[in-house]
């Protein structure tokens, strides 16, 4: 078999013949596109390599599930590559949740994304550092009473 380079004449002869070799010409020509798709979503190469792995394997497992009336080989295997890149980034160590908290620096609110790994439980459960004073520098009448 001559050098193809369409992917889509690729994945035609990938469900015809269902081998090896049909797979590893598909293989050889999404790598660059999809590995660098994956690449984009994660930022690192190494959960990029494993995504796009698991997305080839995925593609090998499921090509009966493709359907060429309903798009290109290629839109369904680039689907498949970022829901396993975002799958990884779901899953991964490297993920790291942040927490929404607004500041108040010189008078002025700002607001900010922390990483959840820095807040540590002496912050969750600490009494707050404010004061409940009111104007004239007395406490609220309220907070009195409970007092």
């Amino acid at each position: 078999m001559a050098k193809e380079k369409n992917i889509q004449v690729l994945a035609e002869n990938f469900i015809e013949k269902r081998d090896d070799r049909s797979f590893k010409f598909l293989y050889e020509r999404v790598k660059p596109g999809v590995l660098n798709h994956c690449y984009t979503i994660l930022k690192d190469l190494e959960l990029a390599e494993d995504a796009f792995l698991n997305a080839m394997s995925k593609v090998w497992q499921k090509i009966d599930q493709y359907d060429t009336s309903r798009g290109n080989f290629s839109t369904w295997c680039y689907n498949i590559a970022r829901n396993e890149s975002l799958l990884i980034k779901k899953n991964s160590k490297k993920f790291t949740p942040l927490v929404y908290e607004s500041i108040e620096l010189d008078g002025k609110d700002h607001d900010e994304f922390i990483p959840l790994s820095d807040i540590t439980p002496e912050d969750i459960f600490s009494e707050p550092d404010w004061e409940l004073k009111n104007s004239q520098g007395g406490f609220d009448d309220l907070y009195e009473e409970v007092v």
